[in-house]
């Protein structure tokens, strides 16, 4: 799934300016955002921590940007076992480019 606005909200183009931007990808300096109290500020939820981001920064001199020329995508969160899934997936596919079978690599790692 696309994370953020999804791309029928968001024409390609050149970035522009935006009320707030989308707490899953938020691009800040590091230094800014200490300066400006972290990325949860002083929220107990995360529910609208990206309106109180573009609030402080706005506070302190920034801008929220959106840029349609830049998509994020995220995997669906479906817990450990499947990232330990993927994870053994995207290794055995690793594995196969430098023609070592995912069995061959187990046999010689339990030998090693």
């Amino acid at each position: 799934s696309l994370a953020g606005l999804g791309a029928v909200r968001l024409p390609r183009g050149a970035p522009r300016p935006a009320p707030t931007g989308a707490a899953a990808i938020a691009l800040v300096d590091r230094a800014t955002l200490v300066r400006v109290g972290g990325f949860a500020g002083r929220l107990f939820g995360e529910t609208h921590a990206h309106v109180d981001l573009a609030a402080r920064l706005a506070a302190t001199g920034f801008a929220s940007w959106c840029s349609g020329a830049v998509e994020f995508w995220a995997l669906e969160d479906a817990g450990p076992e499947a990232d330990s899934a993927l994870v053994r997936r995207i290794d055995a596919a690793l594995l196969a480019r430098r023609a070592i079978a995912p069995a061959q690599a187990e046999s010689e790692e339990t030998a090693a």
